[in-house]
């Protein structure tokens, strides 16, 4: 029993270095990260915009009027006698697509530092949720694993790779939404091996509600999670817990949709397009299959650098250690698989799977974002299959251990160096300087009113000293609404020209029309975004 102690000491040292230096990357990155993608520009704005979810519920104030950055401060910023104003939050994501509890954590960080905003608050909140699942992860591997060292395997696999680095730095509630799905893995394990106490039950109560309130695709998670335990304990006859547990369960649930009664209206409202597209790609064999291949990419690129060439490298060495195995110690694996009565890591080799086809088969934007707290579940299921199958050698299991360690550690090393950490944008200062070089021009933005390009461009647009937004049947107006604005020393137009998620304006047409009414016919693109597309006017 001491010596455990001691061995447990010794690998929670080793933990507490291990999680020190992977925090340390994550601010090395985070320092790097120099813009933001349309999706962390509303976190901001849904988390601090007074009752004014998006930047179009500001209405006459920003349409069709000349308008200045004061108005994306006020959305994205919060306001003097506005801090702590979480009724606000509450609303806000009531028209939104997302639960609240992200967006609560956000605000309240903004809310100590009123009109201003920053990566460091949403990296800080993500940070603070990937250490506290690295430790849970460890404590939970150490268990399935019967070893605190071996524990130390999944948290340096996952938490050094560029994955784990990306939705740390973006800021969004994946990480958050990571914490839980770790912490309810964690608590199922230990109530499988331990047995089910009130306490336990209160917890995983808890965690399933705050999972539930901060992204929906958590779920399905927990339904094939809760499933496989529910079906477990009726396979050990423990009928009076498998009831008791889905009981509390399923008031969570209710717990969850009480706290926040939009969670029944977001995902079944037909007035908005991710509702929309979510449950149009119900039973379709191409959104299934276009978002596995999105998730595959991003496996390889998050976790083996965008190499090859590493997955026989790992499947030969996984065979080497499980035929070493195999021949080395094959009277202790008759053994070891007849004491073996737990579930352990099939909990998660079988949910988590099951999970990741069913977000594919549904998510509107493939993207492994909508996976990604999966991760280290994944991570853990796949060593503890590993663990498993030569446990029973000590030598080869060890040697097996340390080897994928540095592998993927070296595979880590490798995709920071190429360019596999994502949501830098380090790109952005180019553009918002090139911005700033025309800010004392007149800017028009061309949009049919709709949300997405607007918000993409936020950032752009508060280096203009005035810019004025319409839709294309307002350029009929074009000369009034440049009369006084000095036109003639040129104006910056953007068009909003994505199809999907925004008006779909031919850039080219709008410069025409622009050009012909105010005889500026020299036009330069200056840049382009993913939903917009930037031109400077001359005469």
């Amino acid at each position: 029993m001491n010596q455990w102690r001691d061995e447990k000491k010794r690998a929670f040292l080793a933990l507490l270095f291990i999680l020190i230096l992977q925090a340390g990357v994550m601010c090395w990155f985070g320092n790097r990260k120099q813009g933001y993608f349309i999706d962390e520009i509303y976190s901001f704005g849904l988390s601090n915009g007074y009752y004014k979810p998006f930047i179009t519920s500001y209405g006459d104030k920003i349409f069709d009027q000349w308008a200045d950055k004061t108005v994306i401060d006020d959305y994205m910023t919060v306001q003097k006698g506005e801090r702590f104003a979480y009724g606000s939050v509450i609303y806000n994501q009531s028209q939104d697509v997302h639960p609240p509890l992200f967006y609560l954590l956000l605000h309240t960080v903004s809310s100590f530092f009123p009109g201003r905003y920053s990566k460091w608050f949403g990296i800080g909140i993500n940070l603070v949720c990937f250490l506290i699942s690295g430790g849970f992860l460890w404590l939970l591997g150490s268990r399935l694993m019967k070893c605190p060292w071996l524990g130390l395997v999944p948290v340096t696999i996952w938490g050094f790779s560029a994955g784990a680095v990306s939705y740390t730095i973006y800021i969004r509630m994946y990480m958050v939404m990571t914490l839980f799905t770790v912490l309810s893995g964690y608590l199922h394990e230990r109530m499988e091996e331990e047995g089910q106490t009130w306490l336990k039950l209160l917890l995983i109560f808890v965690v399933t509600v705050c999972g539930l309130l901060t992204q929906y695709y958590f779920v399905i998670y927990a339904f094939f999670l809760s499933g496989v335990y529910f079906l477990w304990k009726l396979w050990k006859k423990a009928f009076k817990e498998a009831f008791l547990y889905a009981a509390v369960l399923f008031g969570g649930v209710g717990t969850a949709v009480l706290l926040f009664p939009s969670f029944i209206t977001q995902i079944t409202r037909k007035d908005e397009i991710v509702a929309q597209e979510t449950r149009k790609n119900i039973g379709s064999i191409d959104t299934l299959i276009t978002n596995l291949k999105s998730y595959g990419y991003g496996i390889h690129s998050d976790f083996l650098s965008g190499s090859f060439k590493a997955v026989p490298l790992i499947l030969l060495l996984a065979a080497a250690a499980v035929a070493a195995a195999f021949f080395l110690g094959r009277q202790k694996k008759k053994e070891a698989l007849g004491k073996s009565q737990e579930l352990g890591g099939w909990l998660f080799l079988i949910s988590c799977p099951a999970a990741v086809f069913i977000i594919a088969s549904v998510a509107v934007v493939p993207s492994p974002r909508y996976i990604c707290s999966l991760y280290p579940l994944l991570v853990l299921a796949g060593i503890w299959l590993l663990w498993r199958m030569t446990k029973h050698c000590l030598p080869a299991m060890r040697t097996a251990m340390v080897l994928f360690s540095v592998l993927f550690l070296c595979l880590s090393l490798s995709s920071y160096r190429h360019g596999f950490v994502q949501y830098l944008y380090r790109d952005e200062p180019v553009r918002l300087e090139e911005a700033k070089k025309y800010g004392n021009l007149p800017c028009l933005y061309v949009t049919n009113y709709r949300m997405a390009a607007l918000t993409q461009d936020l950032r752009t647009l508060s280096c203009f000293k005035e810019f004025y937004v319409t839709n294309r049947e307002g350029l009929a107006t074009v000369d009034q609404i440049l009369e006084g604005k000095e036109a003639s020393r040129g104006i910056l137009v953007t068009v909003d020209n994505n199809s999907f998620w925004g008006s779909g304006y031919d850039g080219e047409e709008v410069v025409r029309i622009i050009s012909e009414k105010t005889g500026l016919r020299a036009v330069k693109c200056v840049f382009a975004q993913e939903l917009s597309v930037t031109y400077l006017l001359e005469g």
